[in-house]
């Protein structure tokens, strides 16, 4: 078995423009762009400055066999949009994480995520279920292909 390569640290401190969602898993491949694409075009209509990549948050671990997934479509801000819809501003506290990069076709994300979870438990880290994947390529990005962050949040150990 291959060993999977992370690291662990500290994301500064970010605010985020944020929609929150509950879709199928059946309606995501769908419904994800044009999602990103509203609240993009909403933060910057109103008065916003987008600060980098899109995030996907996930509050809580999604559960096996899921057939609906909640989670949070996000933008980092650097200047705040006025809100007058659907949508919120988050700031985060520093984030404490396993990081590692997946390149590869979207049908593969699911397992690679189940094995970045056991090679973080297997190396004594604790995640608290909250979890992160971040854009970082959406131009070379496909229905065959995705190029993503996949964040693990972790419990800081105790020293």
């Amino acid at each position: 078995q291959q060993t999977l390569e992370f690291t662990v640290k500290t994301l500064e401190p970010q605010r985020f423009v944020v929609g929150q969602y509950t879709l199928s898993v059946a309606a995501m491949e769908k419904k994800l762009l044009p999602l990103a694409m509203k609240l993009g075009v909403y933060t910057m209509t109103h008065g916003g400055k987008i600060n980098g990549p899109m995030h996907f948050n996930f509050p809580e671990p999604v559960a096996e066999g899921a057939t609906e997934i909640n989670f949070q479509m996000a933008f980092p801000i650097g200047k705040a949009p006025r809100l007058t819809g659907r949508y919120k501003l988050v700031d985060e506290a520093e984030f404490y994480t396993a990081s590692m990069t997946f390149d590869g076709p979207p049908e593969q994300l699911v397992e690679t995520w189940k094995a970045f979870y056991f090679a973080v438990v297997a190396k004594g880290h604790s995640p608290t279920g909250r979890s992160r994947q971040v854009v970082i390529d959406p131009e070379k990005s496909s229905r065959d292909r995705i190029h993503l962050e996949l964040q693990m949040q972790l419990n800081k150990p105790v020293n």
